[in-house]
């Protein structure tokens, strides 16, 4: 049924998980393969749980996003739950999926929601979607008022979370000091409202320690939120190098690390 299918693929976006004949099997029973038993109709919720998981897994199936797109512009606003909007949101800008008429589609559905009803996860998804419109010039005034979107952007800046600093991170910043670079902990740009990991200003570097955390269990294919940040930071006009653990890892003295960071910041000149 269309609920199991988002509900799969909801599972294994939390779980980090990615199967690909599963993920197969599912498209062509939403397409209406007669292999895998005839299409089916999907609900709003399923479309939006399974393009939030594409999203979250960073799967690129240009194909399946088309035809979950095609099926969110045939519903109506109130159909869709506002966990759904701020969701598909989100995977619009994730997945880049620049398609005019379901970017509308979303504005339209994102100036029924009321700010204050929202969670606190979901404005920022809501926020993130609303800069890559802006970024990649998309965003239309006449279906979304500026003043609503200036009124998310202030709300989400004014969220202060206190930053959490693994050992990995810890480990990367110390070796950033003993190479006699200034640099500053988690560093908020005051307009997008990410938080570089390591902020070099002299040479306005964007150092982004990428854990285990961001990667799909198992690989090192980078999940749709780091992919996302990572293409933003580079988009506001960030230099930008991402120090993948298992890179890091591999250094095991400190002349090794800074060999290893040298030649990572070398590449951008």
């Amino acid at each position: 049924t269309p609920q199991n299918v988002g509900n799969i693929m909801n599972s294994m976006a939390r779980a980090d998980l990615s199967y690909e004949p599963l993920i197969q099997h599912m498209f062509r029973a939403c397409m209406g393969d007669k292999k895998a038993g005839g299409g089916t109709r999907l609900d709003a919720q399923s479309v939006c749980n399974i393009l939030h998981s594409h999203a979250s897994l960073n799967i690129q199936a240009a194909g399946w996003q088309r035809h979950l797109c095609a099926y969110l512009e045939g519903l109506e606003l109130r159909q869709v739950a506002p966990l759904g909007v701020a969701n598909v949101a989100w995977s619009l800008a994730v997945l880049d999926i620049q398609k005019n008429s379901t970017v509308r589609w979303t504005l339209g559905a994102l100036g029924n929601l009321e700010i204050q009803h929202l969670e606190p996860s979901m404005l920022r998804q809501v926020h993130q979607f609303l800069l890559w419109c802006e970024i990649e010039g998309l965003y239309d005034e006449n279906i979304l008022d500026k003043e609503w979107s200036s009124r998310l952007h202030r709300i989400v800046l004014s969220f202060r979370n206190e930053p959490c600093i693994s050992e990995l991170h810890q480990d990367v910043a110390g070796t950033v000091g003993k190479m006699n670079l200034e640099y500053q902990l988690e560093t908020v740009h005051p307009e997008s409202g990410y938080s570089l990991d390591i902020f070099l200003p002299n040479t306005n570097t964007a150092i982004e320690v990428d854990g285990p955390f961001h990667y799909m269990k198992g690989t090192q294919r980078p999940l749709g939120a780091t992919v996302l940040k990572r293409r933003h930071l580079q988009q506001l006009g960030y230099d930008l190098v991402s120090v993948p653990y298992w890179e890091w890892d591999s250094c095991s003295t400190i002349k090794e690390k800074k060999a290893y960071l040298q030649s990572r910041l070398e590449t951008l000149t």
